[in-house]
């Protein structure tokens, strides 16, 4: 069952077995449940944050650390934030290493130890 379907249903349930009103309750509880069902928390992502993990990779191409957030990354090598991004975007160094853009289903493969 889709994420979202399941959250409608989920959201449904709990509506009807407390009686609550459904005007009222529905948006915060679907909200909720939306989170706890894991369309980012299954991955240890934060759902309502627009962050993606990068990777920092050595010099042929292979993962050596994954960071939550370019962020995350820029703090740890005391980089600008803008760097990592334009390093991303146009395939070139920063800091004196690679980034890319990680797809969150394979973030935690690699997860910083």
């Amino acid at each position: 069952m889709e994420p979202h379907k399941a959250a409608r249903k989920i959201t449904e349930e709990i509506i009807g077995y407390f009686n609550l009103p459904r005007k009222m309750c529905y948006g915060p509880i679907n909200t909720w449940i939306h989170m706890a069902i894991g369309i980012g928390f299954d991955l240890g992502r934060d759902t309502t944050t627009r962050s993606k993990p990068v990777a920092k990779l050595d010099n042929n191409g292979r993962v050596h650390t994954v960071y939550p957030s370019m962020a995350a990354a820029a703090r740890d090598h005391d980089v600008a934030l803008q760097n990592i991004s334009s390093a991303i975007k146009h395939k070139r160094r920063s800091g004196g290493s690679y980034w890319k853009l990680v797809d969150p289903n394979d973030h935690y493969i690699y997860r910083k130890k």
